[in-house]
């Protein structure tokens, strides 16, 4: 969220920067005006002006603004001095207070037919929503300003609110739809915004990783920054273009952008600004192997993401100073700060996923329930109706044939207009539960975004592992399959945990399962201090029948297979591989062509009527052997050389055919077989439905 009010804040900023001439010129206007009317308006101008640079001087000015427009009855103007009120709240956090006085210029807007004073009140409406994490809210918001900025033909409000409603899907990773509102942002924009615009653009295009495009416009975004002396525009532009520079190799340009960015930001005071650059540049210094430059940029970055709060760039910091004292070979220090790396990214990562997932699946039945139930209603007192009337007709003709004719006519034209009247309640009906089911899809979209936040990074694999992949592919949107990583410390040796799970289902119930094996893992190494696979899995087993017995399902067979792995370095260049399984086996291959298979236990993770303790394996593996564990999602897709139709071609893959196109391609790299893998499975199924989530994960020594 600081991200968000960062980037907010320096839109608005650059806006202030932009009007200073303007400002003058209203400062002689005021001295000038006649009427109180021109005087309420031209204070209303002023108050916002100044309310970047001096807020509770635009409140000040705000309140003068008001006491004239009471005094006159000007209802415009009484609504300006609102808004400006509220926009005062809104620079210095008093969102609550600020939308109280928003809602009480819309009033006045709207007794007046004031079209600019509503898009201004609905667009900082949208830009606090947006703060407050309220997205759903804030869009509304931003497209009700649009509708007014569009109507009176307002090319900077349009720019301006283009640009709000980019940024809100930008931090949500929608970044095509960010870039369509940042473009037309530049369509309307006048010069300063087009520099707004482009520098948005511009960071999108690295984030997708085309950094053709956005180097193009982040040098128009630069250009623009320094023709009209706007240093935030000019020090972030110098940010993303070493970005650039340094993912091209082109070590001096980035650093020459990294390091002139760092003096505008101490000039601006931007300190998160810094300690980002500061990463980067740290970065940019170690893969130069200029080991010491780059653990003062990184010491620097985390003090001030420590003065700051902010977690992120504390991170990144922390992990970039593990790899300083890594290079330098003092392994405590770097496998200390590589500790307090995975602490920070796991409390912005897993602290609230197991919540929202259980709140997730309330919400959902909830949902549902209320659908269906509503839906049903509705028919079941259509139906009693029609019944009614229906008996209501026989009735009346027994007892009037004289008039049977019209009677006839006139009950079945009343009759007509009550189906009509309910045909058209279920159509509403039907309506609703639509918008029921796209909130559920939402629902479960944002429980993708939780459930991958949880997975570990590459760049905690890569810490331990030299040449490894990992294939993840899950058949819906969220998945019962994950795979887990931990590094431990045991009797002063460093060693790797790592996993791939295969929960009962898949989809939302299966992700509700793998959200307890993801616990019950941490919590066995973490809380319980276990280190060996074959402990972790026992007390794991312990955790889950655990669990499902305290929500009162311990009948129901949720469970999961798992494949549990601890690796270490030997001294010379070896590996000791410790193996422990449920159901799910280990494959090594040496020298390219040997194949052993490592048979896991016969009994799943949860509820199991003949449990016994799992055993454990201990393998030396040399200098070019290579293992893999994996999921039964790859072995169990269906596909073939007809796969229109399963009847037609649909036969499963198998676990042969898959351990003979791994033989095939063992002289690969890993990074090149999990592409293989990904295309040979994709090339299998064809037209037919992927039937279950698919990890494999392999490493070589």
């Amino acid at each position: 969220m600081k991200h968000i009010g960062f980037w907010i804040f320096f839109l608005l900023l650059g806006i202030q920067l932009q009007a200073q001439p303007e400002l003058d010129v209203l400062f002689k206007k005021l001295e000038s005006a006649s009427g109180d009317k021109e005087k309420c308006e031209i204070l209303n101008d002023i108050s916002l002006f100044v309310v970047n640079s001096d807020p509770e001087q635009s409140r000040d000015y705000a309140k003068q603004a008001l006491s004239l427009a009471e005094k006159i009855n000007f209802t415009e103007g009484k609504g300006f001095a609102y808004y400006n009120l509220g926009n005062v709240n809104y620079y210095i956090d008093e969102y609550e207070e600020g939308l109280a006085n928003l809602k009480t210029a819309e009033s006045l807007f709207k007794e007046c037919g004031s079209e600019k004073g509503l898009g201004y009140v609905f667009n900082t409406r949208g830009e606090i929503q947006t703060l407050e994490g309220e997205y759903g809210d804030a869009l509304n918001s931003l497209f009700e300003a649009l509708s007014k900025f569009e109507k009176i033909k307002d090319n900077v409000g349009l720019a301006r609110v283009n640009n709000n409603i980019g940024l809100i899907h930008y931090y949500q990773k929608n970044y095509d739809e960010a870039l369509k509102y940042f473009n037309q942002a530049l369509v309307t924009a006048d010069e300063p915004r087009v520099g707004d615009a482009s520098l948005y653009i511009g960071r999108v295009y690295i984030e997708q990783n085309n950094y053709s495009e956005a180097e193009k416009y982040l040098s128009k975004a630069l250009e623009i920054g320094k023709k009209n002396e706007d240093n935030y525009i000019i020090s972030d532009s110098y940010y993303l273009l070493g970005r650039i520079d340094a993912f091209y190799g082109e070590h001096e340009k980035a650093y020459t952008h990294f390091t002139e960015s760092i003096e505008l930001k101490k000039s601006l005071e931007d300190e998160q600004g810094i300690a980002l650059c500061s990463i980067h540049l740290g970065n940019l210094l170690l893969g130069q192997n200029k080991v010491e430059d780059a653990g003062h940029y990184f010491y620097d970055a985390i003090r001030l993401a420590q003065s700051i709060g902010v977690r992120e760039e504390l991170k990144d910091a922390y992990l970039g100073i593990s790899n300083v004292y890594n290079y330098k070979k003092q392994y405590d220090s770097a496998y200390h700060y590589l500790n307090l790396h995975n602490e920070v990214q796991n409390e912005l990562l897993s602290e609230e996923a197991s919540k929202k997932l259980a709140q997730l699946e309330a919400s959902l039945d909830a949902q549902r329930q209320e659908a269906l139930f509503e839906a049903d209603r509705q028919m079941q007192a259509y139906n009693k109706k029609v019944m009614i009337y229906a008996g209501l007709a026989v009735i009346a003709v027994l007892l009037v044939f004289a008039y049977l004719m019209f009677n006839r006519y006139r009950m079945k034209q009343k009759a007509n207009e009550q189906l009509q009247k309910f045909n058209d309640e279920i159509v509403q009906q039907k309506h609703i539960i639509e918008e029921k089911n796209r909130d559920i899809m939402d629902s479960i979209k944002y429980a993708k975004r939780i459930q991958e936040a949880i997975l570990p990074s590459n760049e905690i694999i890569a810490a331990y592992l030299k040449d490894f992949f990992v294939m993840y592919r899950p058949k819906d949107i969220v998945s019962g399959d994950f795979y887990w990583a931990l590094p431990i410390e045991e009797n002063g040796k460093k060693k790797l945990l790592f996993a791939s799970v295969d929960c009962t289902g898949h989809g939302v119930p299966g992700a509700f399962v793998s959200i307890v094996g993801y616990n019950g893992l941490n919590r066995a190494v973490k809380e319980y201090k276990l280190h060996q696979p074959a402990a972790i899995l026992d007390k794991l087993n312990e955790l889950v029948e655990e669990t499902f017995r305290q929500q009162g399902t311990g009948n129901i067979k949720d469970g999961m297979d798992i494949s549990l792995c601890s690796v270490e370095y030997m001294s010379d260049g070896s590996m000791e591989l410790i193996f422990a399984a449920a159901n799910n086996p280990l494959w090594i291959f040496r020298n390219g062509t040997q194949w052993e298979e490592i048979k896991a236990d016969k009994q799943p993770i949860g509820a199991y009527l003949d449990r016994k303790p799992f055993k454990q394996h201990v393998i030396q593996l040399s200098k070019g052997d290579s293992m893999y564990i994996f999921s039964d999602g790859y072995a169990d897709q269906f596909g073939g050389n007809d796969v229109t139709t399963r009847a037609g071609g649909g036969k499963k893959y198998k676990y042969s055919k898959m351990r003979d196109f791994i033989i095939a391609m063992q002289q690969e790299p890993m990074s090149v077989q999990q592409q293989k893998l990904t295309e040979e499975i994709l090339r299998w199924t064809g037209e037919l439905e992927q039937v279950d989530d698919q990890c494999v994960i392999g490493l070589r020594v």
